[in-house]
């Protein structure tokens, strides 16, 4: 499994920089979902790096809202050799509690081969992605691997219909507020085809389908959509056949027609004054649709979901309401730890508890280095565990003595 990320893929011809200003990037735009995704919780869990663990779903342990971006930045180690990328995205789903749903244009036997040690999910997932010649869609629910006009377009899509949605033709005949933001899981088995898919969601959202047949036959991987609603679940199955849908009968009966060339959405931006010029020269280098000033700071962007996000990036500074507690800021009795490894080594371990802001003291300081010399290892499976339960699986057979308290782990030689 893995990615050669950003610093460490100077191996790989020389793309360090390019992977530098993909991270810079991605950090803004990471932050701006955090804006977005309002649902509150922490990071989940990777197979070598230890957080707490988010959102649950029936069992299925998906990942949401501000728990999937938070496990977007939470740090990764993996190794794959020559691996297939439906087996990579796989894997990586189970491991860090992602839904990832890879587009059926992609080829899932294409070999990927990465390596990256602790290095943070998104960047990895970039890095399979473009091995794959793929891009990716983060979604609140889901990410989305997909070719590129497909992950580039898809968000815009859903919002294009979500605004459908909200027409006040669809009021009378669609039912109230509460019908219209239902969302659901949509979860299918391998080897399910888009038909049985469309016939699912109809059901679930009391929708007639006027021509399924025209979506081909075909056979799709296993995968779910947590928590989605009925617009994620349409335009994320239809775009990779290149279709779109549009109303027969408001809020009743729709009917499957080809996806436009492009999806865009109108925003009025309010942007300072003194962000005005160099504003107006970023939107010409980033390619936006469309764009007018329409008063001394008023903005009109006609673009891409993504476009609107960019811009919010560059005229507000995110508050810190706006933000989740940060992990260090909790109390180290209410943290939760969830992870699996063989053979790690224990002071590894504590240097990734140290990352993650939990301090670490040795009584007496020179135990640390008389630990570090036994180079001691140990298994690790642990889910949802207290600091106390981390602890007692951690140092079973190494000789260490251990006290938890509110906000520090305190490590002495075991007498």
């Amino acid at each position: 499994m893995g990615l050669a990320a950003r610093d460490d893929i100077k191996k790989m011809q020389g793309r360090s920089r390019f992977y530098h200003l993909i991270g810079r990037h991605m950090s803004v735009y990471l932050r701006v979902l955090g804006m977005v995704f309002s649902l509150i919780g922490l990071a989940g869990y990777s197979p070598s790096s230890l957080a707490a663990e988010g959102d649950k779903l029936n069992n299925q342990e998906y990942l949401v809202g501000d728990s999937l971006y938070r496990q977007l930045q939470s740090p990764l180690t993996v190794s794959w050799k020559r691996v297939e990328f439906r087996q990579v995205l796989d894997q990586l789903s189970e491991t860090t509690h992602i839904s990832l749903v890879a587009d059926r244009q992609l080829d899932p036997r294409r070999l990927i081969t990465l390596e990256a040690d602790q290095k943070p999910l998104y960047l990895i997932l970039f890095e399979v992605a473009r091995q794959s010649g793929a891009e990716l869609s983060v979604q609140a629910n889901y990410v989305f691997v997909g070719i590129p006009r497909n992950a580039r377009l898809l968000r815009t899509m859903i919002a294009r219909k979500q605004e459908e949605m909200s027409m006040p033709g669809l009021e009378p005949i669609a039912g109230s507020r509460e019908r219209k933001g239902r969302t659901g899981d949509l979860q299918w088995e391998k080897l399910t085809t888009p038909q049985e898919l469309l016939r699912e969601i109809g059901a679930n959202f009391t929708l007639e389908m006027t021509n399924p047949e025209e979506i081909p036959h075909d056979l799709l991987a296993a995968g779910c959509i947590p928590r989605a609603n009925l617009e994620q679940q349409l335009c994320t199955l239809l775009i990779q056949y290149d279709f779109s849908y549009e109303w027969v009968e408001p809020g009743k009966k729709i009917k499957i027609v080809p996806s436009p060339r492009n999806f865009t959405i109108e925003q009025i931006h309010r942007v300072p004054t003194t962000r005005r010029d160099a504003l107006s020269a970023e939107l010409g280098e980033r390619g936006v649709a469309a764009w007018e000033w329409v008063g001394e700071n008023r903005l009109r962007v006609v673009g891409r979901v993504e476009d609107h996000e960019w811009v919010t990036s560059q005229t507000k500074a995110p508050r810190k309401s706006d933000t989740s507690p940060t992990e260090n800021e909790m109390a180290l009795g209410k943290r939760r730890f969830t992870i699996k490894q063989e053979g790690v080594a224990v002071m590894s371990v504590i240097e990734q508890l140290r990352k993650l802001g939990i301090e670490i003291e040795f009584d007496p300081a020179e135990f640390a280095e008389n630990l570090a010399e036994r180079k001691d290892k140990t298994d690790l499976d642990l889910r949802e565990a207290t600091p106390e339960e981390l602890c007692a699986q951690l140092f079973a057979q190494s000789p260490v003595q251990y006290e938890v308290l509110r906000d520090k782990i305190v490590l002495r030689p075991a007498e």
